[in-house]
């Protein structure tokens, strides 16, 4: 399946995670990773060196689109975690260029804010056409709900939220969609004993664990549980482009549109028909990530 991840990779762990699943499953034919969201070029160069870790450095990766009404979603420290040193180059082309040249059948993977999309179906809106499928992290279709029931605002569905138009402009634009909703992926954890296993892979497996402790430090130690480390947003919507063994998923007619200043996935008539995934089995698909990040999965 040839891919393309574009990723706010260096935020949330996540987006790492995502991206060593990309690498590695066996059908994936990772073609380039477009960076969104902040100092997309920073995020390019944390990309780039996850990738020299793998020995993926044919993959091309370009930065993107930055969005001045994402800074939240900028803590200045997405480039912590690994350390300089050899990386896959950076493109010559910016993430929309690459975008918007992209061959008739790649899967588009967006998995950060829907800026760069929006940007390249501005320019030349053929790309909906030659795109096989958007796979979109983001969007909501019921309550969402943390592991500890906890109940979030529509707000919480932050890939949209930090670029409202964005998100409008290409979500309603016509592409061929698998929506991996924020009410499913926050039930969807990485467990202590998963991480643990990451630091007794290779060079990746533990540059990986790396990032999800700083992110676990920032994000999660206060909770006060060590058993959940981080969350599967990601990774679960790169897996659904090629294994949606582990989802149940509905044939629903989906729009985006402004509620109360925050985009909101619709159930309606005038929507577009797209996948949606409805649930998850959290641990068998953490553990299927697992093995296949690590090598052990046949």
């Amino acid at each position: 399946m040839p891919l393309v991840l574009d990723t706010d990779i260096g935020s949330d762990c996540d987006d790492a995670l995502a991206l060593a699943l990309a690498i590695r499953h066996p059908d994936v034919d990772l073609r380039a990773v477009t960076t969104v969201s902040g100092d997309t070029t920073v995020r390019a160069h944390l990309a780039a060196r996850l990738l020299a870790i793998a020995g993926a450095t044919d993959v091309e990766v370009a930065a993107g689109v930055r969005v001045d009404a994402d800074a939240p979603n900028w803590s200045g420290r997405e480039g912590e975690g690994v350390e300089a040193g050899h990386e896959a180059p950076l493109s010559d082309r910016s993430a929309v260029d690459l975008l918007g040249a992209i061959d008739s059948g790649v899967t588009i993977a967006t998995v950060g804010m829907q800026s760069n999309i929006a940007a390249a179906v501005t320019r030349d809106a053929s790309i909906i056409e030659r795109t096989g499928l958007l796979a979109v992290m983001g969007g909501s279709f019921g309550p969402i709900v943390s592991l500890d029931g906890t109940e979030h605002p529509p707000d919480r569905d932050w890939n949209l939220v930090c670029d409202p138009e964005g998100a409008l402009d290409a979500l309603n634009a016509g592409f061929e969609t698998i929506y991996v909703p924020i009410d499913v992926t926050f039930r969807c954890p990485l467990r202590r004993r998963h991480v643990d296993a990451l630091r007794g892979g290779d060079d990746l497996c533990r540059a990986l664990a790396v990032l999800v402790d700083i992110w676990f430090e920032r994000t999660l130690a206060s909770a006060g549980t060590s058993d959940v480390v981080a969350f599967l947003h990601d990774p679960l919507t790169v897996a659904c482009v090629v294994d949606r063994s582990f989802v149940t998923i509905e044939r629903l007619p989906v729009r985006c549109q402004l509620i109360e200043g925050v985009p909101r996935t619709i159930v309606d008539a005038k929507g577009r028909d797209a996948d949606v995934v409805r649930s998850v089995d959290a641990d068998a698909f953490a553990d299927w990530w697992l093995s296949v990040v690590m090598g052990t999965f046949s």
